[in-house]
């Protein structure tokens, strides 16, 4: 837990203590329409009074054209939590917790989770490590990860990554996702490729602060069951309790 924090409130520092933007402001560039990336996390929130680190990867497919996003996502969860055999657990980089069960257990925990999200027809898709597929409709503050730099972002700075000749320029840029009090930061290198990102808010119903450090990206799809939705899924519980842990479902937040 104590590395999961201290990793993020690096990463925090480093995005919060930019150098006053001077000269011209970067154009607000756009992402490619379809990607995919291995992300790695480290953050931290509370879950039903108690503190959490959060540490974990996540291999991310991004669809604009179908506004599909789609994660497997292995998260080590650190400090009490509830979970039995039958937890179903859903952290998406718009992040869902969902569980099943009544014990507390204590130390690392890892949930191991294949998400789809389908933003054209509003629901999520989670099937756990037991091939258990649960559907869920999405709530109003389930949004899929802007395609461009938001127009109303505002410029943090050009901060470099790197020593000497091995180094890189970004452009950071901070806003709020729509409909939710989650604010980004965001760095970019200059062919728009997101390095690094910073999300502070509540996500599935508790306060949490999440660093996303984005490795292996590349136009295109990979397979990840072609973010076609499930055939298998069983609508979820209405009295399934809400979590706490929560993104882009990467890119995407509950």
């Amino acid at each position: 837990m104590l590395l999961a924090w201290c990793v993020l409130s690096l990463a925090v520092m480093a995005m919060g203590q930019l150098p006053v933007p001077t000269g011209p402001t970067p154009r607000k560039c756009c992402f490619d329409r379809e990607y995919t990336a291995t992300l790695g996390e480290a953050g931290g929130t509370v879950s039903q009074g108690h503190p959490q680190g959060l540490t974990g990867r996540t291999i991310f497919a991004y669809d604009f054209y179908r506004k599909r996003q789609g994660s497997i996502i292995m998260l080590e969860q650190h400090g009490p939590h509830n979970g039995s055999h039958t937890h179903n657990g859903t952290h998406t980089h718009n992040g869902t917790h969902i569980h099943n069960g009544t014990h507390e257990h204590m130390g690392p925990h890892i949930l191991t989770n294949y998400v789809l999200q389908d933003y054209a027809n509003r629901m999520t898709y989670v099937t756990d490590e037991a091939g258990v597929c649960t559907s869920l409709v999405m709530a109003d503050t389930d949004q899929m990860y802007p395609p461009c730099i938001p127009a109303d972002a505002r410029y943090l700075g050009s901060p470099t990554f790197g020593y000497g000749t091995e180094t890189m320029k970004v452009n950071a840029w901070e806003f709020t996702m729509p409909n939710t009090d989650i604010d980004v930061k965001l760095s970019v290198n200059e062919a728009c490729v997101p390095v690094v990102e910073t999300m502070y808010g509540h996500i599935g119903g508790a306060y949490t602060e999440l660093t996303y450090f984005f490795t292996s990206y590349h136009p295109g799809l990979e397979s990840l069951n072609s973010l076609n939705p499930p055939t298998n899924c069983s609508p979820a519980p209405t009295s399934a309790p809400a979590g706490s842990v929560g993104r882009r479902a990467v890119r995407g937040l509950l």
